[in-house]
């Protein structure tokens, strides 16, 4: 496929599933016009107040944060808190719509001019965004925990009507298609 440049198998058939190929031959023979549009992501405005020293930040955010259960191996020691003062910090959901790696993620978040979260942003996000875990899991796809296995993670919240769950995932994984991935919008 040298001719289509970087192009791979793999693109032009998740191409195809997404216009499907009775529309994708409508278009080949010119039975059928595509427009194409940009994708705005949602906007999610987060203030972080950040304490000194920051590491408290992490147990003051899972106190405020109001999640019913929360993995006792999220703490500021595997996941370190990074910024100084108050600010505020505007974080999108990316919903891929298909089943992806992480590193397909990682790409397509450098492709899309966004960065990767740390953990004052999920717990931030958690607390004052508290219905959007209830809508699915949601990946925070920051610098992982390596644990004493050696296997890596990274936080996800989730939850249902009653309850809002704050957990650990494997971080090298293909993630399904429920999966939405927070970000942060630069």
């Amino acid at each position: 496929m040298a001719k289509y440049g970087s192009w791979r198998l793999e693109d032009v058939e998740q191409l195809l599933d997404i216009m499907g190929e009775d529309n994708a031959r409508k278009v080949v023979k010119g039975e059928l016009l595509c427009r194409f549009s940009s994708v705005e992501l949602p906007r999610f405005p987060v203030t972080i107040d950040y304490p000194n020293p920051p590491n408290l930040l992490v147990e003051q955010l899972k106190e405020s944060s109001q999640v019913n259960f929360i993995n006792q191996d999220i703490t500021a020691e595997h996941f370190p808190v990074k910024g100084s003062g108050i600010g505020v910090v505007f974080l999108t959901l990316v919903d891929f719509g298909q089943t992806i790696s992480t590193r397909d993620v990682l790409a397509k978040f450098k492709e899309m001019g966004i960065e990767n979260p740390n953990i004052e942003h999920c717990l931030a996000f958690a607390g004052q965004y508290p219905s959007e875990q209830r809508k699915g899991p949601i990946a925070v796809l920051c610098k992982p925990w390596k644990d004493e296995e050696g296997e890596y993670h990274i936080p996800y919240l989730d939850g249902e009507a009653s309850a809002r769950y704050l957990h650990l995932h494997d971080f090298n994984c293909k993630w399904e298609k429920r999966w939405r991935f927070l970000a942060v919008r630069t």
